[in-house]
């Protein structure tokens, strides 16, 4: 017997828009993402342009303590599972065995990496804030909708 899945819910954050409608219509319109390079400073490298994810307010998903635990990637991660139960319009009450996560993920917590790595080199590891190993984990925003409002772990 073949099992049945249904897509309830999708939730996106990327360089044309974060929110599925936003998203959509910016697709639709043909506008493209990439731009040059704002997040740090590119002018001594090859290439200047990116897909940078613009405009993000990290403020409507999270609290400032919880923002500053996450890396940046998965502040993305854990928007996009928000807005997709968002756009379910699911209220809670599933377990595990009721509800999916389906994440594309890259590599994205660079921004969270490499401040370690030069704490590591400059102080040792006794210097290091306990949380700073676990921000850039790929693995959080498909962990972090057991958290979501209403949720229970199965």
């Amino acid at each position: 017997m073949r099992k049945r899945v249904a897509i309830t819910g999708i939730g996106v954050v990327t360089p044309i828009g974060t929110g599925l409608a936003t998203f959509w219509e910016n697709l639709l319109a043909g506008q493209c993402g990439v731009a040059p390079i704002s997040l740090f400073d590119a002018s001594n490298l090859p290439c200047r342009i990116a897909a940078e994810v613009k405009g993000f307010a990290p403020e409507r998903f999270f609290d400032r303590r919880e923002a500053r635990l996450l890396s940046r990637g998965a502040q993305f991660g854990v928007a996009a599972a928000l807005l997709c139960l968002e756009d379910a319009g699911w209220h809670g009450g599933l377990t595990r065995d009721r509800l999916g996560v389906i994440a594309g993920i890259s590599n994205s917590a660079q921004d969270a990496i490499e401040p370690v790595v030069d704490a590591v080199r400059a102080h040792g590891y006794r210097r290091i804030l306990p949380y700073a190993l676990t921000s850039p984990s790929l693995t959080l925003p498909p962990q972090r909708r057991d958290c979501a409002p209403g949720s229970r772990r199965g």
